[in-house]
């Protein structure tokens, strides 16, 4: 039986990709949750209808005039405009998002009117394509508009009310105009020339990008890899959450087991905030580390402390002849032991000689008698005489003469109770 897939959209593809968990929530679970509305989307949205407004005059043999474009836009701000538009940047307010789509949409008519550069085929255009010759793979989308120059360059057109301009390479690896040109070229003949345009409004720029077709053969292959992925998330119920600037427009934000706690303890007021009880356990653990962190620090410095003092007392028994110092009321021993170190598994100057070693160990079946390469192991078995002759005198090119010098502490001894004279 054919599976029963959704039909995607470029949106839900970058909201899985985005996040995972909000997908599940949006998509699959549809969690019945009250809506949001950023001032941002909003004032995307209003930008939107007031150039789908003027091409749609344009269409008619009516040219609007730049007053006439600003006050459609604001005439649909006021009406539209809601308290539920939520503004994260809160150094700015409502009228400064307005003012940004009255200068977007000057520079618009500023830049292009009369707006008869190009012959405008179609205003918010439903496009469907399927990715693959079976047709198990079906995805939709809204162009916001579809141009086409004398010259026969058909034009796919977004636009953008983002504070963010992308580069030419990232609108080069920009997949929903990309996908729209291959819905494009299956609805009307002759559309292959096709000219991908962003317009960036609140910076006035126009980025403009093309595809060759075999771009648009991978853009197929990797969209149905990523259609895979989300059907394999489906049927293991695997979506884990993502954070990012994002976080902070989401609809989920509330119920997301990432911000869940937060949204709860950043309405309280600063006591009840300290009183709540998993701030407490957070805070109580926070200060923990930071003991730790800073005993680790202290416990680093006695050792380099130690290191330095055990030379001094290395050398010291060594000039002195003695393997036993005495102190108030504790006493060292002192040992030196000339033995061998094998290359180090830790040490990058020493990868490929370990590398090596081990090869030469697994080759002789010596494997597991030196435990997998255990180095005290393989040297113990050396010094005792108790490897095989082929093996060692191979063995002995990869191990380093040492010296393995030891300190051990002890009380010392009441010579006075034990003295009998």
């Amino acid at each position: 039986m054919a599976k029963n897939r959704m039909t995607y959209s470029h949106s839900r593809l970058e909201t899985f990709e985005s996040c995972a968990l909000k997908f599940r929530f949006q998509y699959v679970d549809k969690v019945d949750i009250a809506r949001r509305t950023s001032v941002e989307a909003f004032l995307g949205s209003r930008v939107h209808d007031a150039l789908e407004q003027l091409y749609r005059n344009k269409l008619n043999a009516k040219v609007w005039t730049q007053e006439e474009l600003v006050r459609f836009f604001t005439d649909i701000w006021e009406k539209q405009k809601s308290e539920d538009l939520f503004i994260v940047n809160k150094q700015f307010c409502l009228d400064d998002y307005y003012h940004q789509g009255v200068k977007a949409l000057e520079d618009y008519w500023n830049r292009y009117h009369p707006f008869d550069g190009e012959k405008t085929i179609a205003l918010e255009h439903r496009i469907e394509l399927f990715l693959d010759d079976a047709k198990q793979y079906k995805l939709q989308g809204f162009i916001d508009r579809i141009s086409k120059t004398a010259s026969g360059v058909w034009q796919i057109r977004d636009y953008k009310t983002k504070r963010a301009l992308p580069t030419l390479q990232e609108a080069r690896l920009d997949r929903q105009l990309a996908l729209y040109q291959i819905g494009l070229q299956h609805m009307w003949d002759g559309t292959e020339n096709v000219e991908l345009i962003w317009h960036y409004l609140l910076f006035d720029e126009e980025i403009k990008s093309t595809r060759e077709k075999s771009d648009l053969e991978k853009l197929k292959i990797e969209t149905i890899h990523l259609i895979q992925q989300v059907e394999k998330a489906i049927d293991e119920n695997d979506f884990p959450y993502r954070e990012s600037r994002l976080c902070d427009w989401c609809d989920y934000f509330d119920i997301c087991p990432a911000k869940k706690h937060l949204a709860q303890v950043r309405k309280l007021p600063p006591r009840e905030f300290k009183e709540d009880e998993g701030v407490q356990l957070v805070d109580s653990y926070s200060h923990l580390l930071v003991e730790k962190s800073r005993l680790n620090l202290d416990l680093k410095d006695l050792q380099a402390k130690l290191d330095e003092l055990e030379e001094e007392i290395f050398e010291f028994a060594r000039q002195f002849g003695a393997e036993r110092l005495i102190g108030s009321d504790r006493q060292l021993r002192v040992t030196a032991k000339e033995t061998f170190r094998a290359p180090s598994a830790t040490d990058k100057a020493e990868k490929e000689l370990r590398e090596q070693l081990e090869a030469l160990l697994k080759r002789a079946n010596f494997w597991e008698p030196v435990s997998q390469l255990n180095s005290q192991r393989l040297i113990k078995l050396y010094e005792d005489g108790e490897l095989p002759q082929f093996i060692r005198t191979q063995v002995e090119r990869f191990l380093t003469p040492d010296t393995k010098r030891r300190v051990y502490p002890s009380r010392l001894k009441d010579y006075d109770d034990n003295f009998e004279g």
